[in-house]
């Protein structure tokens, strides 16, 4: 699943603590447990047992997030939080992650690699680069790099070129502390400088493509300009670097969204004015009428995906850039929008809007898309801030609860910060009798034999425990003349509904009745919890060998997702 980068409902601080040590891959997979649920047949809404001081949820690409401060921050944060990664229902535990792990524009650079840096012996100055897969694995990009006197420090991933930007505390002993950018030597096991020098720079690594490093300067002065740093040539100082020219502007000035549009060119906003830079002729351009929101925060103004970057100006009218080409697209209301790869969502008037890159067209929505599977399903707020779930390619569609910014773990859970400060879990999409489609009881007067008709079929009801799985009372029952009955193909015999739990008396196993109509064992009482919550193990239908006959065995279950493809 590719996305995406969601704008940020959070601010987390971006400084690391060089004291706690990273801990990526210490926890389990485990329903996310709730304290309080409610069931709607079609879907379910949980309130999930999180900390009180738990920030998110957080949409990074397949990545849903809750983090929670370090108890050894407390009461003042310093920038570590343990998070719990979200996925079919479950949940699992990251300890000790850098805040700077969840900034959406960084992900979105490290082409929506889950990326950070942490310190390995508060002693050594030891550094570590961590990447995690959407299963919440962790692997290291670099094992061991050594930084002296490190007050901050990040890492953007180009392919498989590693950049550190790093700060330096120098307690006091110049007015500026000195930030370098380094380039990673796996051969080495060390870190170089790209442009070695000794005067003092603030400098920030903004982007890296194919060896080249976009560098913001900010100097002693306050003054500041864009370089760029080429690690594939050298002189006799080591890796080269040189200014954009035309891009030095005052300290009061500030340069936003820079970023590389392809191999050649660069675009960015400078005093809120757009440019984009040609390295091979080295032409800047400006382009004049072409403005950042300068009302708002700037990350909240802008969003970069790939060669694709989306706006607003001071009138929250939104702009699209492809390939460093800007298009007017609409107003976006209060200046809400989301771009991933190929798609643009925006609030308009009491809706939403999608654009399609490819094809230009704008399509209407019942609501502001906030997130989105990266396919058909997306998630957001109408204009009463209503939590609103819809599969754009079924028209399927529920209002799940009131909160904030709805972001998506996978196709069936949605999670959002309630108006209560907690977070509460949707989960969508469960096995039930109304996924088969429209069912009805029927028989003929005078004959005993109950038939659910089903997508223009008629099924024998075996038993009264196999009705009652699909009705609450034989007055459910309509009466049909034969020849009404037979107009319906014969379907054989009916099984127990989609979504019955069942047990065979003497086993303790718990099945559950997929659409499919077989039985499909819950394996862990974790994975029952996380599709059917705290009363998984009430309302359980005891069975005989006999109905095995009509419900037979399926594959086993060991997550939602195995039983939504059952």
């Amino acid at each position: 699943m590719t996305k995406k980068l969601v704008f940020s409902v959070i601010a987390l601080a971006m400084a690391v603590s060089p004291f706690l040590s990273v801990n990526a891959d210490n926890g389990n997979w485990d329903a996310a447990i709730s304290a309080a649920a409610w069931n709607y047949g079609d879907y379910r809404v949980e309130r999930i047992a999180f900390a009180s001081d738990a920030v998110g949820p957080i949409s990074l690409g397949d990545f849903a997030l809750v983090a929670e401060p370090v108890d050894s921050c407390k009461p003042n944060d310093c920038g570590v939080y343990d998070v719990y990664m979200l996925k079919d229902g479950m949940k699992r535990l990251l300890t000790n992650v850098p805040a700077e792990a969840f900034d959406a524009q960084r992900f979105s650079i490290n082409d929506g690699r889950f990326v950070f840096v942490s310190q390995i012996d508060w002693k050594g100055d030891h550094y570590a680069v961590t990447e995690l897969d959407s299963d919440g694995n962790a692997g290291q990009i670099v094992d061991d790099v050594f930084f002296s006197g490190v007050e901050d420090i990040s890492v953007i991933i180009d392919g498989y070129d590693t950049y550190f930007t790093v700060a330096h505390d120098y307690t006091g002993k110049t007015s500026v502390n000195q930030a370098g950018v380094y380039l990673y030597d796996a051969a080495e096991g060390d870190a170089d400088i790209i442009g070695k020098h000794y005067e003092l720079r603030n400098e920030q690594l903004l982007d890296a493509a194919d060896g080249v490093a976009l560098i913001k300067m900010e100097f002693d002065s306050g003054n500041k300009q864009l370089w760029l740093g080429d690690t594939h040539n050298y002189n006799n100082l080591g890796m080269t670097r040189e200014a954009i020219s035309g891009t030095w502007i005052d300290p009061d000035a500030d340069i936003f969204a820079g970023h590389f549009v392809n191999d050649n060119t660069v675009e960015f906003f400078m005093n809120y004015v757009r440019y984009t830079y040609d390295i091979d002729s080295e032409t800047l351009t400006a382009f004049d009428g072409e403005y950042l929101n300068w009302y708002r925060d700037a990350a909240d103004s802008y969003q970069v995906n790939g060669g694709l970057m989306a706006w607003v100006d001071p009138s929250d009218t939104l702009y699209l850039s492809v390939d460093g080409i800007a298009e007017e697209i609409d107003t976006a209301k209060d200046g809400q929008f989301l771009l991933e790869d190929g798609r643009l969502f925006y609030a308009s008037g009491l809706e939403g809007k999608m654009y399609d890159v490819d094809s230009g067209k704008t399509t209407s929505l019942p609501f502001a898309v906030t997130d989105s599977d990266g396919d058909e399903v997306v998630v957001g707020l109408d204009a009463g801030g209503n939590v609103q779930y819809l599969d754009m390619a079924t028209d399927r569609s529920y209002e799940l609860g009131f909160g904030s910014a709805p972001v998506l773990s996978d196709d069936m859970h949605v999670y959002w910060m309630g108006m209560d400060g907690s977070i509460y879990e949707g989960t969508v999409s469960l096995p039930s009798a109304k996924s088969v489609g429209d069912v009805r009881a029927v028989k003929v007067l005078g004959d005993n034999t109950v038939y659910l008709i089903v997508d223009g079929e008629r099924l024998a009801v075996p038993s009264e425990k196999t009705y009652f799985t699909w009705f609450s009372s034989w007055n459910d029952v309509d009466t049909v003349s034969a020849s009404t009955l037979s107009a319906y193909e014969d379907g054989g015999t009916a099984t127990f509904a989609p979504g019955t739990k069942v047990k065979l008396a003497y086993d303790p196993k718990v099945y559950v009745v997929g659409d499919d109509g077989k039985l499909h064992w819950l394996m862990t009482e974790t994975v029952a919890y996380s599709i059917f919550g705290s009363t998984w193990n009430k309302g359980i239908v005891s069975i005989t060998q006999q109905d095995l006959v009509t419900n037979p065995l399926g594959a086993s279950v060991s997550t939602e997702r195995d039983l939504q493809s059952a």
